[in-house]
């Protein structure tokens, strides 16, 4: 058994919320030590301690102290974060609030691990920084293969001799390009639009109505500090329009006042705000009625336009506005498709919330058979059910007005409240290079969305699928453990263990 490698990998190193492109962050664990008192040793494990060296929470935060330059990276480590369930494939990133009294410097660098006992751990050299104030490092986890059934994060202080001060510590689940429901659009068509107005900046925005000649009207604030202060809305009833997508509109025009007027994109027909411009070149008003008629192709900051507001307030003062004559065209919405991302490691659980066609992706339900999971082919999935999908990078799913029942299926999805008990909670995971499912740690909570098996009282801790032509994979047993072999914490085995922390049978076991 190896636990930590002795090669670092690079660090990479992100402080923004939100990775590249569409990819999501979601938080699946944190601990704040600012919430715990004062105790006398680390909160959740700690290894070995060099002469001098202490683990302590202490004023809200977890500070480690080393005083000593040893050479290996296992003689000061600690857990200072526990308990957490990984999801095959994806991306993960480790963040750490701190503060520290000396700078790392190269070979002086401490590192970070994510792992189980039973698979791998994988851990990455982390620079350090003095500052006067806390800072956070993120260290990014890349296509991580594993499920934890005993996910820990790992601190070894290495040769860093310094007093570094940890409050907070988090794992976010990255996901690159999101899930999400992309609508299906075709020809265009004439819609009856939506007209709003905010006429004095403090009500907020009302239904316009047009007076007997069909004229929608509209005074300015007299006293505003901003263009947006009196506004018109026109907008459309038919939903969202994302990036790429056009609408049609025309109108005619004028006020009482020249006056030159810029426009807005937002996401409701009254609000929601989207950025700073719409219709492209701003409107001149004269006293005479005028005819405005363009196509408005949505850039990328205009995803998801509803209405085009006009900002009348640019005179400072009472002016009227008119608007006649208004015709907007959308394109029809046909359909809609929903994305779905799967890991280098192909194999993925899904759940969504609406009933989709898998179309040629590779799905399967999975029930469990005693010895083995079995895996049956869907081809659809109803909204709220979940099943295995067998494939790498961007999927996309058609979603349908209803789907197939699924049969055979064990597969529940969490709604984030539900965690491990040790024995019967289960989620997909791999195992000496094969997928299959791990059980889940007592305790720990299988995140929202994440489907999983509960399987009565089985003893073992991993359960492949069953070897058939359908699935393409050879059932596994559990891997056979060491045979009472003992290693220590950097992996190695030990003929004559002596005091301390080993591994034996894939356990940890004390020598005192």
């Amino acid at each position: 058994m190896r636990i930590f490698t002795k090669s670092f990998l690079a660090l990479a190193l992100s402080i923004v919320c939100v990775g590249g492109g569409k990819s999501k962050e979601t938080v699946i664990y944190s601990v704040d030590y600012s919430t715990m008192a004062d105790n006398a040793g680390a909160p959740f494990w700690s290894g070995s301690m060099p002469t001098g060296a202490s683990v302590n929470v202490s004023g809200g935060l977890l500070v480690i102290n080393n005083s000593s330059d040893e050479g290996d990276n296992h003689s000061l480590q600690l857990w200072i974060g526990s308990g957490f369930v990984t999801t095959l494939g994806l991306d993960y990133r480790v963040k750490i609030t701190y503060k520290t009294t000396t700078a790392s410097s190269e070979g002086h660098y401490p590192s970070v691990g994510i792992g189980t006992w039973d698979y791998r751990a994988t851990n990455y050299s982390v620079p350090l920084t003095v500052s006067g104030d806390f800072q956070t490092v993120s260290i990014d986890f890349k296509n991580f293969d594993l499920t934890a059934t005993d996910n820990f994060i790992m601190w070894q202080s290495r040769k860093l001799v310094s007093t570094v001060s940890i409050k907070k510590v988090e794992v976010c689940e990255v996901i690159p390009d999101a899930p999400e429901v992309v609508g299906i659009y075709g020809d265009m068509k004439t819609v009856t639009p939506t007209f709003y107005v905010n006429g004095d900046g403090d009500t907020g925005s009302k239904v316009a109505t047009p007076n007997g000649n069909g004229e929608y009207v509209i005074v300015s604030k007299n006293e505003a500090s901003f263009d947006w202060d009196s506004q018109f809305w026109i907008g459309t009833p038919e939903g969202a329009l994302p990036a790429g997508e056009k609408f049609h509109i025309e109108f005619k025009y004028k006020a009482s006042d020249d006056a030159t007027v810029n426009t807005q994109t937002h996401s409701s027909p009254s609000g929601g705000y989207l950025t700073w411009h719409c219709l492209g070149s701003d409107l001149s008003f004269t006293k005479e009625w005028k005819t405005f008629t363009q196509d408005v192709t949505l850039e990328s900051d205009m995803a998801g336009w509803r209405s085009v507001a006009f900002n009348l307030n640019v005179l400072r003062s009472s002016n009227t506005y008119y608007f006649k004559d208004v015709v907007l065209q959308v394109p029809e919405k046909t359909g809609e498709n929903i994305s779905f991302t799967v890991g280098t490691v192909g194999w993925a659980t899904y759940s969504s919330s609406k009933n989709v066609d898998l179309g040629t992706v590779k799905g399967y339900a999975a029930s469990y058979m005693g010895s083995y999971i079995k895996l049956t082919p869907v081809t659809q999935v109803p909204a709220g059910d979940a099943v295995i999908i067998e494939a790498v990078g961007k999927q996309t799913f058609s979603v349908i007005p209803s789907a197939t029942a699924i049969t055979d299926n064990d597969l529940s999805v969490s709604d984030g409240s539900v965690t491990g008990d040790g024995s019967t909670k289960y989620a997909l995971g791999k195992k000496g290079g094969v997928v299959g499912f791990v059980k889940v740690k007592d305790g720990v909570t299988i995140p929202a969305g994440k489907a999983y098996l509960t399987i009565p009282a089985s003893a073992r801790d991993f359960i492949g699928f069953a070897d058939d032509e359908t699935t393409g994979i050879n059932a596994v047993e559990q891997a056979t453990k060491s045979d009472n072999q003992y290693f220590n914490l950097a992996g190695q085995r030990v003929a004559q263990p002596t005091k301390g922390l080993y591994i034996v049978n894939g356990k940890k076991v004390i020598i005192k």
